[in-house]
């Protein structure tokens, strides 16, 4: 019996071999990498502004004793808008009529010609002080047919010390007779202080034109008047006043003023008035002592010295 294999042992029912398991669905999880570094970066933010914040309150009382000039401000100064400065003087159209006493400053340049040519071009004046001064600047033409056909090829433009005139405000007139045909702007200038002053024409030729007479390229002509405006010692247009002197014997007539020494008479001063020497070299001509003189309204001329006193 010991010999007799064990049937229930070599036949028992063994355990069916183990199934392999189905693969387990993938479930999408959020990334967790992502969010964990957007906390550090939170954190690290944080950690900045607290530092920053700590820092502000220790160094605050040091820079309050620092002097002023190693104090650097993180405010800006207040934007303050800039006055448009007023000009000291006054303009207004010119009227023959009415501006009877005005004195025309480019008349006061001896034998002045406007410029055939572009470019920059500058005459020095002396204008007396408190005197209305005429600005004027125009075209000529030999017919009025081309006077207007040069003036649609050019423009004016005025600047006194600076500031540009409006033309609409100032007169523009037209002359035309047998010699030809003239349109001219013109204003009365008043104010100017006893100091250097300037007035600027600026003529714009767009063609090369001719008015009759000349031709005139294309391009910028600048005419500046520097006008040195004075009292009564610079009304004498630039010469040398040495001394004052008061007309005296003549009677109840009035002295010669002379054009040069016992030369024409070009105007008549009356006794009493005041006059100024200038520094020319007296000449002895027909038994008299001839002085050349400046009247108080700026006429230039001779007198005989034995009808004048030194001023006090």
């Amino acid at each position: 019996m010991d010999n007799i294999p064990n049937l229930n042992e070599r036949y028992r029912r063994r355990p069916p071999a183990p199934r392999p398991r189905p693969p387990l669905p993938q479930v999408t999880r959020p990334r967790s990498r992502r969010r964990i570094a957007l906390l550090l970066l939170s954190a690290a933010i944080l950690l900045i502004l607290i530092i920053g914040y700590a820092m502000r309150e220790v160094w605050k009382p040091l820079i309050a004793t620092l002097p002023a000039t190693q104090q650097q401000s993180t405010s800006y100064p207040p934007v303050h808008p800039t006055p448009t400065p007023i000009p000291e003087f006054a303009i207004q159209p010119y009227d023959p009529q009415l501006h009877t006493e005005t004195e025309c400053v480019i008349c006061l340049i001896q034998d002045w010609e406007g410029p055939r040519q572009p470019g920059y071009y500058t005459w020095h004046v002396t204008f007396p002080t408190n005197q209305p001064a005429l600005l004027s600047m125009g075209w000529c033409a030999i017919d009025k047919q081309t006077l207007d056909a040069n003036w649609s090829q050019m423009k004016y433009e005025l600047f006194v010390d600076g500031y540009q005139i409006d033309l609409s405000q100032i007169s523009e007139n037209e002359v035309v007779d047998e010699e030809g045909s003239c349109r001219i702007y013109s204003a009365v200038l008043t104010g100017w202080s006893s100091t250097t002053h300037s007035f600027t024409w600026v003529h714009h030729i767009y063609k090369t034109l001719s008015d009759g007479w000349e031709s005139y390229e294309a391009g910028e002509y600048v005419m500046e008047f520097i006008v040195d405006v004075q009292g009564q010692y610079g009304l004498c247009n630039g010469n040398s006043i040495i001394d004052k002197a008061i007309v005296v014997n003549t009677g109840e007539k009035n002295l010669n003023l002379r054009q040069t020494a016992n030369g024409p008479i070009i105007g008549k001063i009356p006794s009493g008035s005041e006059i100024f020497l200038l520094d020319v070299q007296p000449v002895e001509k027909e038994g008299y002592t001839w002085v050349k003189i400046c009247t108080d309204d700026g006429k230039i001329g001779w007198v005989a010295s034995e009808f004048l006193r030194i001023s006090p």
